[in-house]
């Protein structure tokens, strides 16, 4: 893992049980969520 902070921090644990709720609509089903420019438009959203 790499990590870079200016400020705050970081923790770390072990999960050992994780619900995932995804919608099911047929908008989110066609969705492509492994676009080629994914780094961007995470940098995009997050501001």
């Amino acid at each position: 893992l790499d990590y870079q902070l200016d400020h705050g921090r970081l923790q770390f644990g072990v999960i050992t049980r994780l619900n995932l709720q995804l919608p099911h609509d047929a908008d989110f089903l066609r969705a492509n969520l492994c676009p080629e420019d994914l780094d961007r438009a995470i940098r995009s959203a997050e501001g």
